[in-house]
């Protein structure tokens, strides 16, 4: 079977956020977990954050397994055993130039004994609901991917 190129599907649009959401970088220059920031400090989506929770939710809500892991990628069960991607999720990226962002305070839980740690109080960033997004995706389908599949 061939590899020919039959179609590129493209999607954008908006995302807009319904619940805070918190994306850790890693820094701590504004709390103790601050918000993952572009290079012009403004907070964003991975690509691979919007794949990931839209992989997941199809995997829950579809009985197709086998599809799921044609588009999305198979999972190594072995080392030279996994496929790539069909599909790409781009970075989604904020519209509004001032984010509604704020700092939350946490603690620590014991697991144990299900009580606060002594001095485990820290602060973090959320970004709050009705933040919006821009997004785009972008799906390669190939005559050998699964062309008894694909419908015009």
């Amino acid at each position: 079977m061939s590899n020919r190129l039959l179609k590129i599907i493209y999607a954008k649009g908006t995302l807009k956020l319904l619940s805070p959401l918190l994306l850790g970088s890693g820094e701590d220059e504004n709390s103790d977990i601050d918000l993952l920031r572009d290079w012009e400090g403004k907070p964003f989506i991975p690509g691979t954050s919007l794949a990931g929770a839209v992989r997941d939710y199809l995997e829950r809500v579809l009985a197709k397994q086998k599809l799921i892991e044609t588009i999305f990628g198979q999972k190594p069960k072995e080392k030279d055993d996994s496929t790539q991607s069909l599909i790409h999720f781009y970075d989604a990226e904020l519209i509004d130039d001032e984010p509604k962002i704020q700092i939350r305070d946490g603690l620590e839980i014991d697991n144990l004994t299900k009580t606060v740690k002594d001095k485990t109080k820290y602060d973090y960033e959320v970004l709050e609901r009705d933040n919006k997004f821009s997004f785009r995706i972008e799906m390669i389908l190939r005559e050998n991917n699964f062309s008894s599949q694909i419908e015009d």
